[in-house]
């Protein structure tokens, strides 16, 4: 997952900030998921990332060893929500996204790919300090 994050910083440094970074944000997602799915740890798959408008990255994963019925989705938001937020908040990697307006969302899905839970984040959240 680092690894991916960190190519894809790399990419959007490289084309700068400029204001087609919709398109260039878009390309650099194109190219990132040849290398998906990718397994994050051993109970966790990123299956796949996908743009939107505007300047939106959403990270699919897959929890490949839970079944929807077995979690609690309130508890599970709760407890990924500050690690996530702190993640994009001090990556010198997502740095260049930060200071475009990106909104980062996590999709969570089950074994099955049931959804589980979905969190956004926006300049918002990251710029404030708040968290949910």
């Amino acid at each position: 997952m680092r690894r991916v994050l960190i190519f894809f910083a790399w990419m959007v440094l490289l084309t700068g900030c400029k204001p087609d970074f919709q398109e260039q944000l878009d390309q650099t997602i194109y190219n990132l998921n040849a290398e998906c799915p990718q397994q994050v740890d051993s109970e966790t798959t990123l299956t796949g990332i996908t743009g939107g408008q505007p300047l939106t990255v959403t990270y699919h994963y897959s929890l490949v060893h839970l079944e929807r019925a077995n979690v609690d989705t309130v508890l599970f938001k709760k407890a990924m929500w500050p690690g996530l937020l702190a993640y994009i908040k001090v990556s010198e990697g997502l740095k260049t996204m930060r200071e475009n307006g990106v909104t980062f969302v996590y999709d969570y899905r089950d074994k099955a790919n049931h959804p589980i839970c979905k969190l956004l984040i926006g300049p918002v959240d990251y710029s404030s300090g708040t968290a949910k």
